[in-house]
């Protein structure tokens, strides 16, 4: 019988040790993370007991200039859709590989935060991208948002659409990372730079239709359902939603296809 794990590992700078973590059996499939301070120096670590671990330095600081091999084809890119920002990431997975998981780790502008009801709405999706994610974390506050990929996934060439709320406005957003790791082989990593400007925005209202809706809390609250995506085609009585995802769920049920169709009522004018 295999023994149960039981792994104490210490993280040391110079003489002493500052930071203990324990990893137990009930435990063993969780990440800890140890935020360091940004000072140069020698840092060491040491481990007592059973089991195994994969302990990775990431830093949050990168060159922008620097040049990644582009080892995944990673791309992003970043819009506005009516006060909602979404980061729109593209990857495709090497065909064979012997990773057991990769990690898709994304940075936020400055003044938006990744939100756990808009990643979980995503995740309802089970036609798309976020059909290849297992997990996610949510760190710093929102800053930093974690996906782990299934590598097993049927889909090679993966698409998700992230979307974030806004807390306030700044001016000149600074770029910001993403980032695409083999979890075990960490040497295997691509990273790209992404920004966005509220003001150069693909997905602005369209002058022809003038479509503009105010969201009260009343309408909130009254609305059975509320569904997000980028406007499609107008037919007859009805528009098309594309890379729809829930912003609440219609009696329960999520919508379950990357594309909806609205239905305009008789007192609603295109």
């Amino acid at each position: 019988m295999p023994k149960r794990t039981d792994l104490t590992i210490v993280i040391g700078k110079g003489r002493s040790y500052f930071e203990k973590i324990r990893i137990k059996e009930d435990n063993k499939m969780t990440t800890k993370e140890v935020v360091l301070a940004p000072e140069v120096g020698d840092y060491k670590i040491k481990w007592t007991g059973v089991g195994t671990a994969f302990v990775q330095l990431i830093s949050s600081y990168h060159i922008i200039g620097k040049d990644y091999m582009p080892v995944f084809g990673l791309k992003a890119e970043a819009a506005t859709l009516k006060g909602l920002p979404t980061i729109r990431v593209s990857f495709r997975l090497p065909e064979e590989s012997s990773s057991t998981m990769y990690l898709l780790e994304l940075s936020s502008p400055t003044g938006m935060v990744f939100k756990k009801s808009l990643v979980e709405g995503q995740l309802q999706l089970t036609d798309g991208g976020f059909s290849a994610i297992t997990r996610y974390d949510i760190k710093e506050g929102g800053q930093r948002l974690h996906l782990y990929v299934d590598p097993a996934t049927k889909l090679k060439d993966i698409e998700l659409n992230i979307p974030m709320d806004t807390k306030f406005d700044v001016a000149n957003r600074m770029p910001v990372q993403v980032s695409l790791i083999d979890y075990y082989n960490p040497s295997k990593r691509q990273t790209i730079f992404y920004s966005i400007d509220e003001s150069d925005s693909g997905f602005e209202d369209s002058e022809e239709t003038g479509c503009s809706l105010a969201l009260s809390c009343d309408l909130l609250q009254s609305t059975e359902a509320i569904v997000l995506g980028y406007p499609g085609e107008i037919e007859e009585d009805s528009l098309e939603i594309k890379s729809a995802f829930p912003y609440k769920a219609c009696k329960g049920n999520f919508i379950r296809s990357l594309k909806a169709t609205a239905k305009f009522e008789e007192s609603l004018s295109k």
